[in-house]
């Protein structure tokens, strides 16, 4: 199978399953970006190196030019 990772991908919820995903998804190589409501997840993402970037508002994801 092969897989295209130069696609991006956004999480919405860092908990038990966005989490998960993300964390499975970036092993791969894929860009993660996340959105979710509180400011740690997004911290401990980033620290950790599961989320490329993140946001509690999807405005600073997704109106980027």
């Amino acid at each position: 199978m092969i897989v295209d990772v130069s696609k991006k991908i956004c999480i919405v919820g860092l908990g038990l399953l966005g989490g998960s995903y993300a964390k499975a998804l970036k092993r791969f190589g894929f860009h993660i970006s996340a959105i979710t409501k509180e400011q740690s997840s997004i911290d401990y993402a980033l620290r950790e190196k599961i989320i490329d970037e993140g946001s509690t508002e999807r405005r600073a994801l997704f109106d980027k030019e």
